[in-house]
């Protein structure tokens, strides 16, 4: 038997911190200003918060250099994701 667990798939993600550029609200679309330059590959997750406060996950659909855009797969009722929040592939 294994020792230790096998490797989550979250575990093999870098740890990548950024922060909300732009929030579609209609679209349901975040533009993140993250990119390929900091390792952002199509379907990392990111989680969206602010200080204290869990906002949802986004999964990123589209990568540039310099900036991701990103879907947001599920948002905490009663809060508001908006322009300057962070977002992290791990917290």
């Amino acid at each position: 038997f294994p020792t230790e667990p096998p490797e989550r798939t979250k575990s093999a993600v870098p740890l990548i911190n950024g922060a909300v550029l732009q929030y579609y609200a209609d679209l349901k679309l975040v533009h993140i200003n993250r990119g390929t330059n900091d390792q952002v590959q199509r379907g990392f997750i990111f989680d969206i918060f602010t200080g204290g406060e869990y906002k949802g996950q986004a999964r990123v659909e589209v990568v540039n250099p310099g900036t991701c855009t990103a879907v947001v797969l599920n948002a905490v009722d009663g809060t508001q994701i908006m322009q300057g929040d962070r977002v992290s592939t791990q917290i």
